[in-house]
């Protein structure tokens, strides 16, 4: 399998690809903006999506891993961001801001098909898409605090599944799709909780004073 990651390692963020053995590295784009968050399309010829700010404003492309056949799915002069690649490969969704506050949006992988999913006069980001692509989990400040959401791929039945003062962000599905890893600032800083798909069971499996964040959840 490969790797695709952001590097800072030239004048600007760009997208390398590696073997997960460490070999063969290969920079994926070499310009003047910033590509970042790679996601990879699963299904035929390898494509992923990125956020890049080559328009002048961070817009969503997807496209083939040396560049070619890039197509700006997002297409808004607004700020779009976090791209999330469905497991089918097909869709995309995102975080934009062309309402005025940051909405969940989701487009074919080719830039058609885009819909407002969350529609909501909070701030919804960081979407998740479940291993069955049926639902989507996000992170939304709309009762006053960033809380775990879970919603139907389409935008239907929200579900709030933290109640907590502090902040719960950029959730990860388990493998199965039973549970949710997520960021939650409630210990006083930075750790990573695991909870099932009704809110029960919330288990910090950090526990450490540095600030964790960032979390992938594996079948490893």
């Amino acid at each position: 399998g490969r790797l695709a990651f952001e590097s800072a390692r030239g004048d600007s963020y760009d997208l390398f690809a590696v073997d997960a053995g460490g070999g063969n590295l290969v920079r994926l784009f070499d310009s003047p903006a910033d590509e970042v968050y790679p996601c990879w399309l699963p299904g035929g010829s390898p494509r992923l999506a990125y956020a890049t700010g080559r328009d002048g404003d961070w817009e969503i492309y997807a496209g083939n891993p040396d560049g070619s056949g890039a197509v700006n799915v997002s297409n808004d002069p607004s700020e779009d961001f976090s791209p999330a690649c469905s497991p089918a490969g097909d869709r995309i969704a995102f975080d934009s801001e062309r309402s005025g506050d940051y909405e969940i949006m989701v487009a074919n992988a080719d830039g058609s098909g885009l819909a407002n999913l969350t529609q909501n006069p909070g701030w919804d980001v960081s979407p998740a898409w479940s291993p069955d692509g049926r639902r989507i989990a996000f992170s939304s400040d709309r009762d006053q605090n960033w809380e775990i959401y879970v919603m139907d791929a389409d935008g239907g039945n929200p579900i709030r599944l933290t109640n907590d003062p502090a902040d719960d962000d950029h959730p990860a599905w388990s493998p199965d799709g039973s549970r949710l890893a997520f960021v939650s600032w409630r210990s006083g800083n930075a750790e990573i909780y695991v909870m099932n798909l009704d809110g029960s069971g919330v288990t910090n499996v950090t526990n450490h004073p540095a600030e964790d964040w960032d979390v992938a959840w594996g079948e490893w």
